[in-house]
């Protein structure tokens, strides 16, 4: 689906943002995104502890860039309910889907070697 929310239930509302992955019966799945090479943490909610959020700028995402299958970090300029501008290293733009991209969850990084392992970082900006 590609929407991101916030969940209003205190057991879920310290993970951060979250994005639905399905509807059904008036139930919510909202996934949440640790990393590109762990799998996301699912939760099933009510549909009513739910609310939308239009990503704020500056916020961190994440993106798998088809060309290479690389995982890519950016930040977001603007974002609507379906598309985000994004800035990658070395002002690189583009225009994606906000079903293709994911944001980290409000947990801390347990181990910070296999975002550098895996290449997962961000770099400065030239």
């Amino acid at each position: 689906m590609g929407v991101f929310v916030r969940v209003k239930d205190s057991r879920y509302a310290v993970l951060g943002i979250g994005k639905i992955e399905h509807l059904k019966h008036g139930y919510a799945q909202i996934s949440f995104f640790d990393s590109p090479i762990t799998r996301p943490i699912v939760v099933e909610v009510p549909v009513g502890v739910v609310k939308q959020v239009t990503l704020p700028r500056q916020t961190r995402v994440y993106w798998q860039d088809e060309a290479d299958a690389a995982w890519r970090v950016g930040r977001v300029l603007d974002a609507d309910d379906e598309i985000a501008e994004v800035r990658f290293p070395n002002k690189e733009d583009h225009l994606l889907r906000l079903g293709d991209l994911h944001v980290r969850w409000d947990r801390p990084i347990v181990d910070p070697t296999v975002y550098i392992a895996h290449q997962i970082t961000e770099t400065p900006s030239k």
